[in-house]
């Protein structure tokens, strides 16, 4: 970190701390400028995940982290879960210039807390960082794919048990169709909620009819 960033942190501790690594300067660059622009907001940028966990261990935990999916040392979706592992209790998110299906539902199912295409404007960027920090979780509108259906982000299993859900039955229930342990339909639901980026069920049911997954 430049000598400067950190005499900016220092100057600023009421500033949400935001660790910024993408290995496009231009991309770093332009949000450092935005979010420093802003009264609560400090973005500290590097290229790597490696510089970003060195920073982590120096100077973190940051309020929100944002990770290129495909810097120098992600390897996929290994980066996300280094960097969740840092700092468990904090949002990382992902940002990517392809918010693929497949990639958010591997993202979210791994912990990100949103999904942020480099197509959004810097305007609703610092939005959903303050979103992010505030708790909540993004994921793109729309991606450039078109909307995901069931089979694209759930296996058959958690496609039938979201559609359950949405029927409004007790896991009890859904495990007895299944044939499985109430414990099982509960991991099910979780999975499906990471995936979802919700926090419980009657969320994931909205979030998917919102969708249109059911």
């Amino acid at each position: 970190m430049k000598t400067s960033e950190a005499h900016s942190l220092a100057a600023a501790p009421k500033r949400a701390r935001v660790l910024v690594a993408d290995d496009h300067d231009m991309v770093t660059e332009m949000i450092a400028m935005l979010l420093g622009s802003t009264p609560d907001l400090i973005a500290v940028i590097c290229s790597t995940l490696d510089a970003a966990i060195e920073l982590d261990e120096r100077h973190g935990p940051f309020d929100v982290v944002i990770l290129d999916y495909n810097m120098p040392g992600m390897n996929g979706i290994t980066g996300l879960e280094r960097m969740k592992a840092r700092q468990p209790s904090r949002p990382v998110a992902i940002i990517t210039g392809t918010p693929t299906p497949q990639l958010i539902a591997q993202v979210t199912a791994a912990g990100a807390a949103g999904v942020i295409p480099k197509t959004i404007s810097m305007k609703k960027l610092v939005d959903v960082i303050r979103f992010l920090r505030a708790g909540g979780n993004f994921l793109p509108e729309q991606v450039e794919t078109g909307p995901p259906d069931a089979e694209q982000v759930f296996t058959p299993r958690e496609a039938e048990i979201l559609k359950l859900l949405g029927e409004g039955k007790a896991n009890h229930l859904i495990a007895a169709i299944f044939e499985v342990d109430e414990d099982a339909i509960k991991a099910a639901i979780g999975t499906i909620c990471a995936k979802l980026g919700v926090a419980n069920r009657v969320q994931a049911v909205r979030a998917a009819r919102d969708r249109g997954l059911v």
